[in-house]
């Protein structure tokens, strides 16, 4: 019995298992927010990365894309069936950034964690977090940035709000 409760403990822990409940949900984001496109299955978009959508199929994933006046947010979550599999995911993943990714210090979101900016056509925030065996991803892109820092505010709250998700 003990057993039991120590796992429906840490499923609670970890957001439970529904990945859909685990990303951002429009209600998360400012005023104006729509919805682009929402997917899950087997073959995850994984933005700002290249080659690592078969390294997640093992995993349920969600993930939805959100348009702002100024601004698109990705969020997505990958349950795995265990810890050691989430950290072998979230490391493949790590791995696989696009180059022109420049590593950014920000306050810790989870167990691992890796977050860059890239500058291009606009500022792009990206926060991959691994919690317990959840591994989720957060891009924020900020078409018009005032200022590097306010727009990394700006993307930081949010993943604050998907890491409350996540538990």
């Amino acid at each position: 019995m003990l057993a039991a409760l120590a796992a429906a403990v840490q499923a609670w822990g970890a957001g439970g298992s529904d990945p859909r409940k685990l990303v951002l949900a429009r209600s998360d984001l400012p005023v104006g927010a729509k919805v682009i496109a929402e997917r899950s299955g087997a073959t995850p978009t994984l933005p700002g990365t290249h080659g690592a959508r078969a390294l997640f199929k093992a995993s349920r994933h969600f993930e939805a894309t959100y348009r702002l006046p100024t601004k698109d947010v990705y969020s997505g979550a990958f349950v795995f069936a265990s810890q050691a599999s989430a950290r072998s995911g979230f490391a493949k993943l790590s791995r696989s950034l696009e180059a022109g990714h420049r590593p950014a210090t920000m306050s810790r979101l989870g167990d691992a964690q890796l977050t860059t900016y890239v500058v291009a056509d606009g500022l792009e925030h990206q926060f991959i977090v691994r919690r317990r065996n959840v591994v989720w991803e957060l891009d924020v892109v900020d078409w018009n940035a005032v200022s590097r820092g306010k727009s990394r505010a700006a993307a930081f709250a949010l993943a604050r709000k998907q890491q409350a998700l996540v538990g």
